[in-house]
């Protein structure tokens, strides 16, 4: 008797979420804008709400192990290439690892990635809303003029890895342009431990952790 209560009990409560699923289906297929859900992160949350216990669970686990997959990926990136950024920030769409020196995500290829609160120069390019040091005459990043009236006093711990070959001006690593002449820089940034030069701009890139190529933005793995 009291078997029999359970079954039953059991089979009401299948049919209760099939039915509810039902519903949610019907809801996400309506014709009435006002009657869908908002957005589909909404949707997949009540989709999932109506799932036995036990699978809602296991969908638990498999996002914690996939939140640590990224975690030791992002952990690895950064001890590897850490050093050769001034400063790692994180991307506004996918939160993996940034520099400010980047055309665009090359984890996920945003391009929403803006600097002008979170730089770590002084100033702000209005063009490409990155970081510029008062004494530079032009924006290095995206071609743009610099400050109106560029400081005569150099920045102090600033450190530049080589020298631009039309002025002789000193250049960081992954400038695209000359600060002090506007000249483009020519000579590819190839830099190690990068194992891999894109095909496209030449410069070092890694498609073990990167789907794009952060400077000129060329797909890795197609």
């Amino acid at each position: 008797m009291n078997t029999n209560k359970v079954s039953n009990r059991e089979s009401a409560g299948l049919h209760l979420k099939s039915g509810n699923r039902l519903g949610k289906y019907r809801q996400s297929l309506s014709i009435v804008p006002e009657q869908r859900f908002a957005n589909a992160d909404k949707m997949l949350a009540a989709m999932i709400k109506t799932l036995p216990k036990s699978q809602q669970k296991a969908l638990k686990v498999t996002e914690q192990k996939e939140s640590d997959w990224h975690k030791v990926r992002r952990e690895a990136f950064v001890k590897r290439y850490g050093r050769l950024f001034n400063a790692i920030f994180r991307c506004v769409d996918c939160d993996e690892p940034i520099a400010e020196t980047m055309q665009m995500c090359p984890w996920c290829g945003s391009e929403k990635n803006r600097f002008d609160t979170r730089s770590q120069f002084t100033h702000i390019c209005p063009r490409c809303h990155k970081g510029v040091l008062l004494e530079w005459r032009f924006c290095p990043w995206c071609y743009g003029l610099g400050l109106k009236s560029p400081s005569s006093i150099r920045s102090a711990g600033v450190y530049c890895h080589t020298l631009c070959k039309y002025c002789n001006g000193k250049l960081m690593r992954f400038m695209r342009y000359c600060p002090w002449c506007h000249r483009k820089v020519r000579q590819p940034w190839r830099i190690r431990p990068f194992p891999e030069i894109c095909g496209r701009c030449g410069w070092s890139t890694d498609s073990d952790f990167w789907s794009y190529c952060p400077w000129c933005k060329q797909g890795l793995r197609q």
